[in-house]
């Protein structure tokens, strides 16, 4: 199945569609004769050399006390994305998620608490530099604060286990405590208010390439597997074996 983003983006940009198309756009870049009958080969072409080699980068809206955002880190993100296929993936984390910015005072959905540690995991994710390197510490404190630890036993025994630096521990609490870490969180909320074109519902709420859409929000549990797809090129080896050959066309790399 070809990938959703770029069907997307075909079906934007494609003028005048013939009209013995009858298949779905999805479909159009799986093979040149479809996309040639579909009047979209120069785009799947365009597409396919622009991205090629390029990660998929997908951004996470979530908020640190909700129950639906934890479980998406433990199960979905962590295991299946940054672990399996964390060399072909750009991950954004978000911190904010469903809170309120009321004339400068941000009002979180799950209390003080919650807005407490967006706005840690926020310096965390600040000064914890490097592609994806945040993940790790965010799904252990995730995990932590899951299984009941409060943020401050949580916090021990995430720089322990992830081997987090007594530099970058201090920068991270002097930011939590100070205008660093407010400044991070009004950052992210303007952020996750700007998201379009769809503007998010709920969280988690998963971005793909930037891209807020309704359809990506109905795969969040099988995210990795368009991931795989929707990537151009050698595919991980978690990737199942039919998303060698699904996606864009490897004629068109």
């Amino acid at each position: 199945m070809f990938a959703l983003l770029a069907a997307t983006t075909i079906a934007l940009c494609a003028v005048g569609v013939n009209g013995a198309c009858n298949i779905p756009p999805t479909l159009w870049c799986d093979n040149p004769q479809i996309a040639k009958k579909c009047g979209v080969e120069q785009q799947c072409e365009d597409y396919a050399r622009a991205f090629e080699h390029q990660r998929v980068k997908i951004t996470l809206l979530y908020e640190a006390l909700c129950g639906g955002c934890q479980q998406f880190i433990l199960n979905v993100l962590q295991p299946q994305i940054f672990h399996d296929l964390g060399d072909i993936v750009d991950i954004e984390l978000i911190p904010y998620g469903n809170a309120k910015n009321e004339s400068g005072t941000i009002v979180c959905q799950h209390g003080e608490k919650e807005c407490d540690m967006n706005k840690y995991e926020s310096c965390a994710i600040h000064y914890i530099n490097g592609t994806n390197a945040a993940v790790p510490f965010i799904y252990c404190l995730e995990k932590a604060i899951h299984d009941g630890k409060e943020l401050a036993e949580a916090t021990k025994q995430c720089y322990r286990k992830e081997k987090i630096s007594t530099a970058v521990q201090s920068k991270i609490s002097t930011c939590h405590s100070g205008p660093l870490g407010d400044k991070l969180q009004q950052d992210a909320g303007l952020r996750t208010d700007a998201v379009g074109p769809i503007k998010h519902k709920f969280v988690p709420w998963v971005l793909v390439q930037g891209v807020s859409l309704n359809g990506v929000q109905s795969i969040q549990n099988d995210l990795a597997l368009f991931i795989c797809q929707w990537y151009i090129g050698p595919k991980p080896a978690a990737c199942p074996p039919d998303s060698i050959t699904s996606g864009i066309d490897t004629r068109y790399w």
